[in-house]
């Protein structure tokens, strides 16, 4: 082992790990020495020679140099030449004395700043403060070996560990560098009773979990990202603050655990917390009964009642049959809209919202209050696009129920619609303008997901694409004489002015002759009827396009449905120069360039199938 003794305190230090040149600190005293420079203090004096006369071992003075052989040169001429000659050998020179005077003189001052620790003692001059002894120490932590750190350690507790204030946190700082030296050091740690950072490895991991995950809750993201100190970077907790951190990584370690159970755990959580300020008001005590299927969260909100635990039983048997739907609609979707446009599917780990709300008064609260529009009036539900939730008022009547399954998934088709929708300046917002006709947004949705059959006792889901609603709605139009809403009239309809243009066509048909008087009271009689002539001939083409004539029309379909995904930028194929990103003016030219519809008698024959198609869904 080799050693070097500290020239300022004497203390021997272990120098084994150093190379030569190297600074370090005495663990004992803090001064700042180079290795192998004490050494060379001491030669440096010895080669210097006596400031004194030497003696022998025996104590007598040691012998006088022999004579020189050589003939002493002339003196200079003159009479101090003449009287150097007759005194006989030159004078002794006195600086040997001069220089042994100095050298005693500057052991004397060592001496006396070791008797007084380097900084003055009784006999004056100013001790150095724990800020400098810390001024000094800091910008060496780097730099000392882990050896060297622990010394610095123990040096500081016995000069300033009476100061918690102010050696808590350098302490901190020191075991911190030390553990960049050595992270495995534990022994290190205890020994030095530092039990704070004795798990500081598993704190850096579990950082850099959090850091990492893009899921981790919001209140831990923020707890953590408002600490001014990073693991890897000299972590220093004060006790209080350490155990604090340590519960926060517990939480995040069990909703980690949690998480990896199930996937939809936390997405759930936070959708509860939104839900429930608008729900739980006054006395009133609402509970949530979760239904997970990627990429959604089916939550129904129930009120508890007396017997909270009865009334979520009931939701939750309910819910799991409309989850069955919702797995069915993704399914189908899957299969007859992502896979052959070739997109992705949805991430792992983003879900959307379907919320399922007790009463139309909560479902029109929401409208009002989330959506800023008037209320809902007598509808199951409404996708939102400011949060992209979809909200639903739980059903009521047995047939209702029959058909909620349906509904679910008609909102939940919104939610996929808008998640595809990749146009980079607004999104979902521009597929609902001009270019692209709503007949298509709903009547996809009707056709996807209220094409969904659920059956009321065992919950089993199945495809069918013909929503009963719809094809009753059809028929009720033949049996009352009320003409079918031509293509070329349905394909012209945008979001803001579908049921302005309805009405009006409603009243043209209803200036003709033939139209008998039936047809109009029953049309009077239909609550939302614009709606209802919508949803149907929506749902009517869209299914007349991807089944009628064994899949003539589908290719043209999936063509409108990636035009709409794509903010309508037209397919390559429909460009007259593929370098540039054209699109469609309306939704009229979209429809009528995709299907190659360049003249009159081509719309003709589009309707006449249209209609024959229309006679065979209502089984006429």
């Amino acid at each position: 082992m080799r050693r070097q003794k500290c020239a300022q305190c004497g203390t021997m230090l272990d120098i084994s790990k150093l190379e030569t040149g190297s600074k370090f600190a005495c663990a004992s005293c803090g001064a700042i020495l180079v290795v192998g420079e004490a050494t060379a203090v001491k030669k440096s004096l010895k080669e210097s020679g006596p400031a004194f006369t030497p003696k022998d071992k025996a104590g007598s003075p040691a012998p006088a140099p022999a004579p020189s052989r050589r003939r002493p040169a002339e003196a200079p001429g003159g009479e101090r030449g003449a009287r150097r000659g007759a005194e006989g050998a030159p004078a002794k020179s006195k600086m040997p004395l001069f220089v042994g005077i100095g050298v005693l003189a500057v052991v004397a001052v060592v001496v006396i700043v070791l008797a007084t620790g380097g900084g003055g003692g009784a006999g004056g001059g100013k001790a150095e403060s724990a800020v400098e002894w810390w001024a000094r120490q800091q910008g060496l932590l780097d730099t000392l070996s882990a050896e060297q750190l622990r010394g610095l350690v123990e040096e500081g507790r016995a000069k300033y560990g009476a100061d918690a204030a102010f050696w808590a946190d350098k302490e901190g700082r020191i075991q911190a560098a030390l553990l960049r030296k050595d992270p495995s050091d534990k022994a290190a740690n205890a020994r030095a009773g530092n039990k704070d950072l004795r798990e500081y490895p598993a704190f850096d991991a579990i950082w850099q979990q959090i850091e990492a995950s893009k899921e981790t809750p919001a209140e831990l993201q923020d707890y953590f990202d408002a600490l001014d100190v990073k693991p890897g970077k000299g972590l220093w907790l004060k006790p209080e603050k350490y155990a604090e951190a340590t519960g926060k990584i517990e939480e995040f370690v069990a909703w980690k655990k949690k998480l990896d159970e199930n996937p939809a755990a936390e997405p759930t959580e936070r959708f509860i917390r939104t839900a429930k300020p608008m729900l739980s008001t006054g006395p009133r005590k609402v509970g949530f009964a979760p239904v997970a299927e990627a990429p959604f969260v089916l939550l129904i909100a129930y009120d508890e009642g007396d017997d909270g635990a009865k009334a979520r039983d009931a939701v939750l048997g309910e819910g799991r049959k409309w989850g069955a739907a919702l797995k069915l609609l993704r399914e189908e979707f899957d299969r007859k809209i992502r896979e052959p446009l070739g997109l992705q599917p949805v991430e792992a780990g983003k879900y959307y919202c379907d919320l399922v709300v007790p009463t139309a008064d909560d479902l029109g609260k929401f409208v009002r209050e989330g959506e800023g529009l008037d209320a809902a009036g007598d509808v199951p539900g409404f996708f939102s696009l400011r949060t992209k939730w979809a909200v639903l008022r739980a059903p009521g009547e047995a047939n209702e129920k029959a058909l909620f399954g349906g509904d679910v998934a008609h909102e939940a088709f919104h939610q996929l619609q808008w998640h595809y929708s990749n146009d980079p300046v607004k999104k979902f917002e521009n597929y609902m303008e001009e270019w692209t006709g709503i007949w298509l947004t709903e009547g996809l949705a009707e056709y996807l997901g209220g094409g969904i059959d659920l059956d009321p006792a065992s919950g089993k889901a199945t495809f069918s694409g013909m929503p009963p609603r719809r094809i009753e709605f059809l028929r009720g139009m033949r049996d009352n004489g009320v003409p079918a809403v031509p293509v070329r009239e349905l394909v012209q309809l945008r979001p803001d002015n579908y049921g302005k243009n309805l009405a009006h066509w409603i009243a043209r048909i209803g200036d003709q002759d033939d139209l008998p008087e039936a047809a109009s009271q029953w049309l009077g009689t239909q609550e939302g009827v614009t709606a209802k002539l919508l949803y149907s001939h929506g749902w009517l083409l869209v299914h007349f396009l991807h089944e009628a004539d064994d899949g003539k029309y589908r290719a043209k379909l999936m063509d409108l449905a990636l035009t709409a995904f794509r903010g309508g930028r037209k397919p390559e194929r429909y460009r007259t120069d593929a370098s540039v990103a054209e699109k469609f003016a309306s939704p009229a030219e979209a429809f009528a360039e995709i299907l190659g519809l360049k003249d009159e008698a081509q719309w003709k024959e589009l309707e006449q199938a249209y209609l024959r198609h229309l006679k065979k869904v209502r089984g006429d």
